[in-house]
């Protein structure tokens, strides 16, 4: 009956709560100082998202951070859609997935105005 109990007051709780993080913190996780003078200048040429900066925080491979990062070029992300790829739970591999699921598309503009434009159209003569 506890056990249940406590059961229940876990999964009652709302899931894992992303907080945002700021990218040039993120470059600590280098040992030495070049290594991280590399990293500042990449995550400043990026300015990667405060929130997926904290996704990649996450990423044990050095490769798959910076692949990580470097989808702020290519996407945005919402941050509520963020949470599940922070978990713990996945591996690098299964987190970069997510992020690729959950991300945003920039589209780039078609020329072509939408119908709710209000424009004018020349008269046929």
């Amino acid at each position: 009956m506890i056990l249940s109990l406590l059961v229940s007051l876990f999964a009652s709780q709302p899931s894992f709560a992303l907080e945002p993080k700021n990218p040039v913190t993120l470059c600590d996780r280098f040992i030495s100082a070049e290594n991280q003078k590399i990293c500042e200048e990449r995550v400043k040429k990026l300015g990667p998202d405060w929130y997926l900066a904290s996704v990649c925080e996450n990423i044990f491979e050095d490769a798959k951070f910076f692949a990580c990062l470097e989808m702020t070029k290519i996407s945005n992300f919402n941050p509520k859609s963020l949470e599940k790829c922070g978990s713990a739970e996945l591996g690098d591999d299964q987190k970069i997935a997510c992020l690729q699921s959950v991300a945003l598309k920039d589209t780039q503009p078609t020329g072509r105005l939408p119908a709710s434009a209000k424009k004018k159209i020349p008269a046929r003569r």
